[in-house]
């Protein structure tokens, strides 16, 4: 009863993706599903006049009779008729439905990208990335499968119809036939359904975990080769893929069961007629044409029938694909009213952060933080590992909003401002600097209308142009995956002049010079404090970085502990015992 009632929820939520579909592309389901039925229709057609062509001329010529050129070049006419009817009709079912199938996909794919990329960062860092590719790939692939076979199933109905109405008018035993042995293959397809709907789901979660560990595998490539971990991954790679691998062959063992059964019943079925056909024939109750018309039709009736037994095969897969990529569509995104028409504000604006506290899946980060940074200061925010730096910039970016309290940008909430809006507000500049596989300019734009000038002006407070000036061509050059062609330093020193180049009101520095040696840090550290007109706000680690801030905020486990100048914290033996040790570790 429990599987019978879970078959009952797969072939509700199987239709219930056949209706979103068609509401998608009403047009070319529509077409498809007529083209279906002419196919239906001239197969019956062709039957019947292949059994006529037997009556009236295959079987007089054989027995001596002379048969008129007329009506061999009319038989030969009509044959060459409905043939192409037939095939025009199959032609149009299955150029529709695959505009259909993939016009469905790529309006689900669209979305589900969409939202991946609007949903907020604590998404991402609960889902591994192999997950979210096998949902945009596998998923969203297998979704649609079912949709090959609608149509034809679909214009089974018109040919099981028509058939049973031919078969019957040839004679009832001819129809008998078929009504004992296409329920009995009904029965089979709804028992496969019902065995094969778990297995089918539990293919999918085990097909996303061998991504998630694929992609974890190759972008940890530095840390699996320094750590000789080589067997390790391949060892987990490969219980992964064990695990994969049973549940296909679970699938694939019902299909081994179910398939040949499929196959062999029709033919039994034509077996059975040829011997009822025979006695038949031999009673003087039909003729030789009819026999030929009743098996023809029996063989065709049988080919729709294994595709509404494919179809119900791939309702299961299906469901269970779009049910994954549909968890991800549901997940909520911040429902926030952007402001509109911000305008965007000129030079450095001031930053404060009233009472804000934050928490991480309700792991407290941040307790009544207050603190604030007038136009144009720069402001170093020291503390000791998790301590709440990084959330801090995360919050002043507008990645997330604060769970309490306010965070402000000029006066207002950068996480509330539209994406271009808070880009042209403030920008960070984080320790780990993703680059994409483009030139070093197409880095720094990133689509953004920007003259040479402005480029050039980025690359030089970042002080990058003396390596970019020694590349093959220029800021030209093309990096490879992630930067890989370049430095740490050097990709660090791109996404500062990705930043600066769009001149933002504010920039945040997140441990972003971590890669650099302690006087080049300082060079660019200058250049930002002469050449840029925005506030600064950084994460520091370095003596030299923080005495470079005209203030300091001192963080505590969550907590603003003190702030003030670097000489005035200097005396709070806790902050002085800190920067002791970050230079103890940078010796």
């Amino acid at each position: 009863m429990a599987e019978s009632g879970a078959s009952r929820e797969v072939l509700a939520a199987g239709f219930r993706l056949v209706r979103r579909s068609w509401r998608l592309r009403p047009a070319a389901h529509a077409l498809a599903t007529l083209g279906a039925v002419i196919y239906a229709l001239a197969s019956v057609g062709f039957s019947q006049l292949l059994g006529e062509v037997a009556d009236r001329v295959v079987i007089p010529q054989l027995s001596g009779q002379d048969i008129s050129n007329r009506t061999m070049w009319l038989t030969l006419g009509a044959l060459a008729m409905v043939g192409t009817v037939r095939a025009c009709g199959a032609m149009g079912r299955r150029w529709f439905q695959s505009l259909a199938e993939y016009g469905t996909q790529k309006f689900w794919r669209e979305q589900l990208m969409d939202q991946f990329v609007y949903l907020p960062l604590s998404y991402h860092r609960r889902v591994p990335a192999g997950h979210l590719l096998a949902h945009a790939d596998t998923d969203l692939e297998r979704s649609t499968r079912m949709l090959k076979p609608l149509a034809f199933a679909t214009g089974t109905i018109a040919l099981a119809v028509a058939s049973l109405v031919a078969l019957w008018l040839i004679h009832p035993f001819m129809a008998l036939v078929a009504l004992v042995l296409f329920p009995l293959l009904a029965v089979l397809n709804r028992y496969f359904t019902d065995r094969v709907s778990k297995p089918a789901q539990q293919e999918r979660v085990d097909n996303g975990v061998v991504a998630s560990i694929t992609h974890e595998s190759f972008d940890g490539a530095l840390v699996v080769k320094t750590l000789g971990r080589e067997q390790d991954e391949v060892d987990r790679l490969a219980a992964a893929a064990d695990a994969l691998r049973q549940s296909r062959v679970a699938v694939g063992r019902l299909r081994a069961v179910f398939d040949p059964i499929i196959e062999a019943l029709p033919n039994v079925g034509v077996v059975a007629l040829v011997a009822i056909g025979a006695w038949l024939v031999d009673r003087g109750e039909t003729t030789i044409g009819g026999l030929i018309t009743a098996v023809s039709l029996f063989t065709i009736l049988a080919v729709p029938v294994r595709i509404v037994g494919f179809l119900l095969q791939e309702i299961p897969g299906s469901v269970a694909g779009l049910s994954r990529v549909d968890a991800v569509i549901a997940e909520p995104r911040r429902s926030v009213e952007h402001h509109i028409g911000v305008a965007p504000a000129e030079g450095p604006v001031a930053v404060e952060l009233r009472g804000v506290s934050f928490a991480y899946d309700a792991e407290p980060v941040l307790h009544d933080v207050s603190f604030a940074v007038s136009a144009g200061e720069s402001l170093a925010i020291v503390g000791s590992t998790g301590s709440g730096k990084s959330t801090i910039m995360h919050l002043i970016a507008g990645l997330a909003p604060a769970d309490s309290g306010e965070v402000r940008v000029g006066g207002d909430d950068p996480s509330l401002l539209a994406a271009g809006a808070r880009a042209e507000r403030v920008l960070p500049v984080f320790q780990e600097a993703f680059l994409f596989a483009s030139s070093i300019r197409e880095n720094i734009t990133l689509g953004v209308d920007l003259t040479e000038a402005h480029v050039a002006a980025a690359v030089s407070n970042a002080a990058a142009e003396a390596f970019v000036s020694e590349l093959p061509h220029g800021v030209d050059t093309v990096v490879g995956e992630r930067g890989i062609t370049l430095s740490g330093g050097q990709r660090q020193r791109i996404a500062l002049a990705r930043a600066l180049a769009r001149e933002p009101s504010v920039v945040l520095l997140d441990d972003a010079t971590s890669a650099l040696d302690p006087a080049v840090e300082r060079d660019v550290l200058d250049r930002l404090r002469t050449e840029l007109s925005a506030t600064l706000i950084m994460v520091a680690y370095r003596l030299a970085t923080i005495e470079l801030a005209d203030r300091v905020v001192y963080l505590v486990n969550g907590h603003v502990a003190a702030t003030g100048t670097h000489v005035e914290l200097m005396q709070r033996a806790d902050y002085a015992a800190l920067v002791r040790a970050y230079e103890e570790s940078a010796a």
